[in-house]
């Protein structure tokens, strides 16, 4: 017969699928990359139930001595803000330096149930900031040819919760089928936060096809005001009535705002 707890459960796995559809709604309508990363941020965080989350985009191509991770949005939780994301000062971190540089450079997960019995650990922002690492969820986010693009990280389970798994970084990269046996087998053995870890895979790649929408608006915007150079200098040169010289310096002055243009690297979150 049709139970209450059936009926419940259905109820429950309805109002997720509303809550999924609405938040990629929201994040496919915002080409703002801060804006859209934050939101998706502040979702892991109670999905997975991390004190703070951090994204931090590559920048630089292969073989580029210069590369390095640069923080997009730091220490992001269900009550912090955009405004307050903005005044963060930014952050660099050497490629395939500590964990997020490791995570990067070699597009594997990793999961540090203690960060200071880890190696790769880099304790001097626990030093400079004055909060204590001691867990952490680290994933790379990567485009359609597997290239890193951005390496998330949750961080510090919340007060009374386990630290992040090995199994919890193994089901978050499984096919959604897996990952449903998995899940009942370990809810069997009494693990927690399964669903929670899933979830939030997934809510990186929202974050991909999110940071690749910014790139392409972004790309059409600053194509935008080129050509809006151009067709200022263009209607200067047919409309300008005045001596040789004035048009000459008018000219010099729209062609440094072009070539302004020129120099600025076409935006990428690579």
């Amino acid at each position: 017969c049709y139970s209450v707890l059936k009926a419940q459960q259905e109820l429950r796995a309805f109002e997720r699928a509303r809550f999924h559809l609405r938040t990629g709604q929201d994040i496919y309508n915002d080409v703002d990359a801060h804006s859209f990363c934050h939101k998706i941020l502040q979702i892991i965080s109670v999905l997975t139930k991390a004190d703070r989350c951090s994204l931090f985009l590559v920048k630089g191509d292969k073989g580029d001595l210069s590369r390095c991770l640069v923080s997009q949005l730091l220490d992001v939780s269900c009550s912090s803000t955009i405004e307050q994301m903005r005044r963060r000062e930014e952050i660099r971190i050497p490629w395939g330096t500590g964990i997020v540089g490791h995570v990067a450079e070699s597009g594997e997960s990793l999961n540090i149930p203690d960060c200071y019995k880890d190696a790769r650990f880099n304790s001097q922002v626990d030093r400079t900031t004055g909060y204590k690492t001691h867990n952490m969820l680290c994933m790379p986010i990567c485009d359609a040819n597997g290239e890193v693009k951005a390496v998330a990280q949750t961080i510090n389970k919340c007060r009374g919760e386990k630290p992040f798994t090995y199994a919890d970084e193994e089901r978050s990269i499984l096919p959604h089928y897996i990952c449903t046996l998995v899940k009942d087998f370990c809810r069997q053995l009494g693990e927690i936060d399964v669903e929670a870890i899933v979830y939030f895979s997934r809510y990186l790649q929202f974050c991909s096809i999110g940071l690749r929408n910014a790139e392409l608006y972004e790309k059409s915007d600053l194509e935008n005001k080129r050509n809006q150079v151009l067709l200022e200098l263009t209607r200067l040169i047919f409309e300008e009535q005045s001596t040789i010289g004035q048009i000459v310096h008018r000219i010099m002055i729209y062609m440094q705002s072009f070539i302004q243009f020129e120099k600025m690297p076409s935006p990428t979150i690579g």
